[in-house]
């Protein structure tokens, strides 16, 4: 039987408020759950009028945690995360099927990385990426929030279409994760690593 994970991102604009964006979220879900979606991603600090991770998080020092979820293996690149590739391979070296990468990022610093770097590290890693983005125009800043979240399968594409990049949005979609073993058989990424040849990668 194959193993299909129905999996869904919100992409929700901001309202203005906490309770707001917590109501419309949960809205959002039940609409996914309704939709038969096991497991969803929200974006990064919904719920909070600012956007800048550094005002809400530390540095971790916990490693790279994968959770065992009732869909599977997952685990979770934080925004800027996404631009430092050791990261995604720590994940994917401790068994990640899905990663997660809730995102705000505005129109014109990253939106042409945006369709690159997920599906790289999807093939890379040899997993699913969801990559999640902040969608429209908020009232701290004179860019705009681009949206376009989507799922990258193990082989770089795009499962199904791209959430819309000015528009709030559900996207639901399903992913095969009996394409991430075939994967691996066929490009032996983890195998045929060197991690021996690496060592000046880990120097400050």
């Amino acid at each position: 039987m194959a193993n299909v994970v129905r999996a869904a991102l919100v992409q929700a604009t901001w309202t203005g408020a906490t309770e707001s964006m917590v109501a419309e979220h949960e809205r959002h879900a039940r609409e996914a759950a309704r939709q038969g979606a096991r497991i969803i991603g929200f974006q990064e600090v919904f719920n909070a009028p600012s956007f800048w991770e550094k005002y809400h998080f530390r540095p971790g020092d916990f490693g790279w945690p994968v959770f065992d979820t009732a869909v599977g293996k997952v685990g979770v690149s934080l925004c800027y995360d996404r631009h430092f590739p050791g990261g995604r391979r720590q994940l994917g070296l401790n068994g990640a099927q899905l990663v997660d990468n809730p995102s705000a990022t505005h129109r014109g610093l990253s939106s042409h990385l945006w369709r690159l770097e997920q599906p790289a590290a999807a093939v890379a890693n040899a997993c699913f990426v969801a990559a999640l983005n902040r969608v429209g125009q908020e009232e701290y800043g004179d860019d705009d929030f681009y949206g376009t979240r989507y799922f990258a399968d193990p082989r770089g594409r795009f499962v199904g279409d791209t959430a819309s990049d000015t528009a709030e949005e559900l996207l639901v979609h399903d992913l095969d994760f009996d394409l991430i073993e075939a994967v691996r058989q066929q490009w032996a990424f983890y195998r045929d690593r060197r991690p021996d040849a690496y060592e000046g990668l880990v120097q400050p």
